[in-house]
């Protein structure tokens, strides 16, 4: 729909996990992933697309973080496991180029923690329950498509699973 010429993104993945035996009943899984992401416009253009404006090579794509980071720590039994997962994204800018409406305008970065549990069923499949965002923290992550719009409240599900 929009032709920003030409755009460069380099990026870095790193993941670790490890389970640590506790006792004889019960394990305890972590994993841990990092990743780093850059990209940026190489070429200088203007655009009267609302997130680019005038761009000048080497000005960041919007809506990219940088940085993104989640830790999962989780207590796990024969038929049962709970993880807390804790999650982190840097700032992002809102748009590339000058002159246009959120010129400058970054997110701001966001830590969310979520917890999930799991119980199996045997041949019957398994239960869940999770909470998103345990503490209700509210950023703003976007001005776009029609405004600002918050960070996903808290919110929880229970479920069923079964697989045949």
């Amino acid at each position: 729909e929009f032709n920003s010429s030409e755009a460069s993104v380099i990026g870095l993945e790193l993941s670790a996990q490890h389970t640590y035996t506790l006792s004889a009943d019960y394990d305890l899984p972590i994993s841990l992933s990092y990743t780093y992401t850059k990209g940026e416009f190489d070429n200088a253009f203007i655009s009267d697309f609302s997130m680019w404006g005038a761009v000048e090579a080497g000005d960041a794509l919007p809506y990219l973080p940088e940085n993104q980071l989640t830790l999962d720590i989780g207590l796990a039994a024969n038929a049962w496991q709970v993880n807390l997962i804790t999650r982190y994204i840097s700032e992002m800018k809102e748009a590339s180029g000058e002159g246009v409406l959120l010129s400058g305008v970054t997110t701001e970065a966001l830590t969310v923690v979520d917890i999930a549990a799991s119980y199996e069923l045997g041949e019957m499949g398994n239960v869940y329950f999770k909470v998103d965002n345990v503490f209700d923290d509210q950023e703003m992550v976007s001005h776009r498509p029609y405004g600002a719009r918050p960070s996903k409240p808290r919110s929880a599900m229970v479920g069923y699973q079964y697989s045949f």
